[in-house]
């Protein structure tokens, strides 16, 4: 039962409460080492703020060493935000219940989604520890909140919340454009060619460029998959430096955010070459220091096949679809070593 009272007296370590209603004798008596709100410190702590004869408690949430009660400050998509609680005076509790809210859109741990493959996930389950850490792939941030239970030595609980905000910034991107598809005979080896060039717009320096999937279920085709994933290159970021990435962004020099994607699969006739797939590209961008975060997807197919003593047929390699905003991560089953490129 949480009891109001009116006024304390301290006696040496014990603390009396004067005569009130609920005790006229006034001997109701409880040791306490830092708490004197109440005989049970309860949830209804007004302005996130409690009280004893030596001290007042203020908490306030931190998004890395940042106090969000006098700050609201910016994070980038990628970046590692890790929340805590920091205490004007620390009280001494011995142990604490909490749970943390945050907004949307982020990430919290990783998980190995095949051997060569490690993705990102969402586990709500990590919001109950006393700090937590993520990183987000979207939204405009918002409040961050916790709920704390402290418990003392002495059996006392008290219920305190506190939150505070910040922002998230998401970088953008303009001037997508193909300039080449299609394919092309030059014996023995049949050809591919897909080309694109797309300009990144961020407040941040980092580094950025492709990650791409292929799938195909054609048993047939130089590039089968069984119908599976698979990452298509020898790393994360599809391709080499300058060309498809990953490419260093600096926000001062406008020549580095602008990227050229290019894809050239070739295949040797003996005597047929087919090549037959569909592939996931994934635009990341990744902010100094943090993990890369997808900006946008498209996609692109192709289905082609020719002999050494006749014509490519089929003959079908249309222009890469447009560029849509994403935050997916991209997974795959296995690797491709590489690539198609």
């Amino acid at each position: 039962m949480t009891r109001r009272v009116k006024t304390w007296i301290a006696a040496g370590a014990n603390l009396r409460n004067a005569k009130n209603d609920d005790d006229p004798e006034g001997v109701v008596q409880r040791k306490v080492k830092s708490m004197t709100i109440g005989f049970n410190l309860t949830a209804n702590v007004p302005d996130h703020i409690f009280t004893d004869f030596q001290s007042t408690y203020v908490p306030s949430i931190t998004a890395n060493n940042i106090n969000l009660s006098t700050n609201t400050p910016e994070f980038c998509v990628g970046q590692q935000v890790n929340f805590g609680v920091s205490w004007n005076a620390t009280p001494s509790y011995c142990n604490s219940v909490q749970h943390w809210t945050i907004p949307d859109k982020y990430v919290n741990e990783t998980r190995d989604y095949s051997y060569s493959c490690t993705t990102y996930v969402k586990d709500t389950d990590l919001l109950t520890n006393s700090t937590i850490q993520c990183w987000y792939v979207n939204g405009s941030g918002g409040k961050a909140s916790i709920g704390m239970n402290l418990q003392f030595a002495n059996g006392q609980t008290a219920s305190i919340a506190t939150d505070g905000s910040f922002t998230i910034y998401r970088p953008s991107f303009t001037g997508f454009h193909n300039f080449a598809n299609g394919f092309s005979w030059s014996t023995p080896f049949l050809n591919a060619i897909t080309d694109w060039d797309v300009t990144l717009n961020s407040k941040y320096d980092g580094a950025f460029g492709y990650t791409q999937i292929l799938n195909s279920d054609n048993p047939n085709s130089y590039y089968y998959t069984g119908g599976f994933n698979y990452l298509d290159g020898n790393s994360e970021i599809y391709g080499n430096q300058i060309t498809n990435g990953p490419q260093q962004y600096i926000v001062t020099n406008l020549v580095s955010h602008f990227l050229t994607f290019q894809d050239s699969p070739q295949s040797l006739a003996a005597p047929c070459a087919t090549m037959a797939a569909n592939f996931s590209d994934y635009l990341r961008f990744q902010p100094a220091g943090g993990i890369y975060v997808t900006i946008a997807t498209n996609g692109w197919y192709m289905n082609g096949s020719a002999c050494l003593t006749g014509p490519i047929s089929p003959d079908d390699l249309p222009l890469a679809g447009n560029l849509i905003n994403d935050d997916t991560f991209p997974t795959w089953v296995s690797t491709r070593p590489g690539g198609g490129h």
